[in-house]
């Protein structure tokens, strides 16, 4: 039984259209990653009750922040934009 490969790997979309919904799905998940850990780590219960304001607020909101920063920065819409075209 012979699997057509563009079918299996892609769902019958163009790989360019594809590695661009892949790129973009990851700065998503990223984005939401981070965000679940300030949220659990800044203002959770157990959190607050067992740790100092200063070292929550270092860990748990500025280097979030920094890491989104430093990720997104280096993100390239031009090329997101030009692997969605289908030549």
């Amino acid at each position: 039984m012979e699997i057509p490969q563009v079918a299996w790997v892609t769902w019958g979309m163009p790989a360019k259209i594809a590695n661009t919904f892949r790129r973009l799905s990851g700065y998503v998940l990223f984005l939401l990653l981070l965000s679940t850990a300030h949220l659990g780590g800044a203002w959770s219960t157990w959190v607050t009750s067992h740790s100092q304001p200063v070292v929550r607020f270092i860990g748990y909101t500025v280097a979030p922040i920094v890491a989104i920063l430093a990720i997104y920065s280096r993100v390239r819409l031009v090329d997101l934009l030009y692997e969605a075209c289908v030549f």
